[in-house]
């Protein structure tokens, strides 16, 4: 690997959070959702028809040893780990990653069972307040409610599993032995007679269980527990087109105000902002910091660089940035990397082509907080910002020239004379018409007929400027503006780097897909 020398320079970027997400952007296209799959019941096994949930076991091992299991609800805000730790509940007041909860935890199996979830009958301890695994059994009681959500899927390498619900007591004096239900059929009979007498709802006749079948308990203590929820444990048989990562779901499903937007005389354009609801509230620090920042407030430089690459490169050339990070490129609902994960679920792993392109932003605050072979951290310790040192190292990743020209003019030029192969990542300072308070990254992606073409991170459909230089694209669509190249001084930008691609890089034929990103 060709060494890189240090950036000849390198700017701190800071800029304000611009709450605005009127972006006119094309919507990302509907997610299936892991919701209400039809399903039959033949000879004890559940056929299932629609979208199948699926988890990424690597993933889970990778997270965690004590794993065993994924617990979920299709239509409820039900997904969590089923551990087995030290101790019969270890987990019930924790996260995977063992850090103690106030009002959540994970569904756990006793020490001494089975792991592989094979045994006749099978014991399970979970908080049922606040937004622990259980939380659904105070709502349990109302048989509307059960009626409507009468089931629970079991996720395993060895198999998939239905629980289907058929009793739930409150107070119960029951004792664990005699909730476990006898093996003799006589003896089970006379048992679920009793458990049916002390339930509060009234069962599903396809959710009564025979003698011979394996069973649930659902515990919501380990030594006296107020909430018992009993269920018969069904195999899975699937009959499904889709699948659904549940560990992308959430992420996936939340419709960003970035996308492709139509640019005018460029034609199709994408383009992403810092303030999308997609990642604004992410944590975005480095193992060296301690703060709370967050995306909206700081990551326009690495978003600028991210309107570069993604009109500049094919998907598939995106990819190769994870050839040139430490581990996998994992992000979740709290962070735009695992060091500050709450650790609730698991993280995301960034794949596919299609996922680089939704997340790219994301993608690059992961890689300039510390994860790259380069060993370069440019998220700053103090401010807002983000620096551009990590620039040069991720053009190396994907092949292209990394340059900066000593003037806007030259670099603007080189722009022409590739024939907008290239672009330049810009600063504005705080007399620019681009920026409010303090400095600001940009990009500028095209020079045509003696106008160059900016994109902009933040939300914006109107410039106020010195004789009216910088001009929407198009009227109304936030993202794209542009000013005369012969008024470039009026801008008031700095040029920090000329970006372009090296021979043999797939380019962007700024033709977007509808991505499927679930898929």
């Amino acid at each position: 690997m060709k060494s890189v020398q240090a950036p000849f320079l390198l700017l701190l970027c800071l800029v304000l959070l611009f709450s605005s997400a009127q972006a006119a952007s094309k919507k990302t296209e509907e997610i299936q959702p892991p919701t209400v799959t039809s399903y039959t019941l033949e000879e004890g096994t559940v056929v299932v028809s629609g979208t199948r949930a699926i988890v990424d076991y690597d993933l889970i091992r990778y997270e965690t040893e004590d794993c065993v299991g994924w617990f979920y609800q299709e239509d409820l805000e039900i997904s969590h780990p089923i551990m087995q730790g030290e101790t019969d509940t270890f987990y019930m007041k924790k996260n995977y990653a063992g850090n103690v909860l106030k009002d959540a935890g994970c569904l756990c199996i006793p020490t001494e069972a089975l792991s592989d979830l094979s045994e006749q009958t099978l014991v399970f301890y979970g908080r049922s307040g606040g937004s622990g695994p259980l939380v659904c059994m105070t709502s349990m009681k109302k048989q509307e409610y059960y009626e409507a959500h009468p089931y629970f899927r079991i996720l395993t390498e060895n198999g998939d599993v239905q629980l289907d619900v058929f009793a739930y007591m409150e107070k119960s004096k029951l004792t664990l032995e005699e909730l476990t239900p006898p093996e003799d059929e006589e003896g089970f009979e006379s048992w679920l007679e009793k458990m049916l007498e002390a339930s509060l709802i009234d069962p599903l006749e396809s959710n009564l269980p025979e003698a011979g079948d394996r069973i649930a308990i659902l515990l919501n203590e380990a030594t006296t527990p107020r909430r018992v929820m009993l269920a018969v444990i069904r195999p899975i048989r699937y009959e499904t087109e889709g699948e659904v990562n549940l560990f992308k779901y959430a992420m996936d499903r939340i419709e960003g105000t970035s996308g492709v937007v139509d640019a005018g005389e460029l034609g199709q354009r994408y383009v992403y902002f810092q303030t999308d609801p997609i990642w604004s509230d992410l944590r975005f620090e480095s193992f060296i910091t301690s703060k709370y920042r967050h995306v909206s407030g700081g990551a326009c430089g690495p978003t600028a660089l991210a309107n570069i690459l993604v009109n500049m490169l094919d998907p598939s050339e995106l990819v190769k940035i994870r050839d040139y990070t430490n581990q996998d490129i994992l992000f979740c609902t709290c962070s735009v990397n695992e060091l500050y994960c709450n650790h609730n679920h698991m993280p995301y792993k960034i794949e596919t082509p299609e996922e680089f392109v939704r997340y790219l932003p994301i993608v690059l605050c992961n890689f300039c907080t510390g994860n790259n072979v380069y060993g370069v951290i440019s998220r700053s310790k103090n401010g807002t910002g983000t620096t551009a040192s990590y620039v040069p190292y991720l053009c190396e990743a994907l092949n292209l020239k990394c340059v900066t020209p000593s003037t806007l003019a030259e670099g603007l030029k080189m722009i022409e004379e590739s024939g907008n192969r290239g672009a330049l990542l810009v600063c504005a300072t705080e007399f620019s018409p681009y920026s409010r308070v303090g400095s600001h990254f940009l990009a500028i992606t095209d020079v045509v007929d003696g106008m160059a073409y900016v994109a902009d991170s933040l939300v914006k459909t109107s410039y106020k400027s010195k004789g009216g230089v910088v001009k929407m694209v198009t009227s109304g669509v936030a993202g794209f503006s542009k000013f005369p190249v012969e008024s470039a001084s009026l801008s008031a930008l700095g040029v920090v780097y000329y970006i372009e691609p090296n021979e043999g890089v797939k380019l962007c034929v700024h033709t977007y897909p509808e991505w499927e990103y679930a898929q």
